[in-house]
Order: structure tokens, then C-alpha cells, then sequence
């Protein structure tokens, strides 16, 4: 009898739920779908046997990973050039970690997810701004705008330091 009565609630479930109506979600996943199907059909994606944007980020990063390599930065505040360094190395993001900035909590079944302590045992966020050190390994750290190039840059202003008096 009981096992009637189980196989009972397992039929009427699955009735249910093959009965269901789509989710609005559902039907828009289900055209667009349909959608993506139609343009494969009509508009294939090219076969390329070049493509230009890898080639330029392989360029970029062959040309930035020399530790040695000399470039120069443009620090700009207001639309003017604030300041010019030359750099060895790289211009660096400070919103670039060596290990994650996340990690799971508890098992592997946990889909809760923690801030990860950094290699130094802190944690927190970086402010979003650069970092490099320039050709006298003077570090230097600029969260406003800047230009980036490899070779100097001529303007027509010069560039314009600003001094603001602290607040007394």
C-alpha cells in the first residue's frame, strides 16, 4: 500500500510539472534561441585564417613583458599633464592580485562565496589606480588619468603642477 500511495505522488509530480507553462524567461531563452538558430543558418560566422586583435594583444604583450623595457607616462589631472616619468617595467593596474579575491566558504557544495586573504594576510579592496616604478626604481602610484606610450610624446602645453594647501 505504501508503496502505491509513493509511486501515486511520484506520477501526480511529474504530471504537474510536465503541465507547467513556460516562464516568461523560459519563452525568451526559447526565441532567442530560435533567433541565434535562424542567423547560423543565414549569417554563419566567417571562417578567418587572421585576426587582427590577437595579433595586437600578443603584440602588447611581447612588447610590455621585458622587465628591462623603458616607457614613459603622462600623469594627467584636469585635462593637463600634471606630471612625466620614465618607467622600467610595466604600468600596472592595483587591482591586480598574485592569489584570488574570492574563495568558497566551507565544502566544495557551499556555493557561498568569502573574501580570500592576500599573500601579505590582509584583506580589502586596492583603490583603482596604477602603479609603477620608474627609471630610478622610484615607486609611483597615480589614481587619476594617463597616457601611456613607448616612446616621448610632444605637446603643445607644457605640462602644470598644481598645489593644493592642506586644510588646516
Amino acid at each position: 500500500m505504501k508503496k502505491i500511495i509513493v509511486w501515486f505522488f511520484v506520477i501526480s509530480l511529474f504530471l504537474i510539472l510536465v503541465g507547467c507553462d513556460d516562464t516568461p524567461m523560459d519563452k525568451e531563452y526559447k526565441l532567442n534561441s530560435a533567433q541565434m538558430d535562424k542567423f547560423q543558418q543565414t549569417q554563419p560566422i566567417p571562417k578567418i585564417d587572421f585576426s587582427n586583435t590577437r595579433d595586437a594583444v600578443i603584440k602588447r604583450i611581447e612588447r610590455w613583458s621585458d622587465p628591462n623595457k623603458i616607457s614613459y607616462i603622462y600623469l594627467v589631472s584636469y585635462g593637463r599633464v600634471m606630471a612625466f616619468y620614465t618607467v622600467k617595467g610595466s604600468v600596472e593596474s592595483k587591482r591586480s592580485y598574485l592569489s584570488p579575491v574570492l574563495r568558497p566558504l566551507g565544502t566544495m557544495n557551499d556555493s557561498s562565496i568569502v573574501d580570500a586573504p592576500d599573500v601579505d594576510g590582509t584583506y580589502g579592496d586596492n583603490a583603482d589606480s596604477i602603479f609603477f616604478f620608474n627609471s630610478d626604481n622610484v615607486y609611483v602610484e597615480w589614481s587619476g588619468d594617463f597616457l601611456w606610450v613607448d616612446q616621448p610624446l610632444q605637446f603643445a602645453t607644457q605640462p602644470e603642477l598644481m598645489y593644493v594647501a592642506p586644510l588646516k
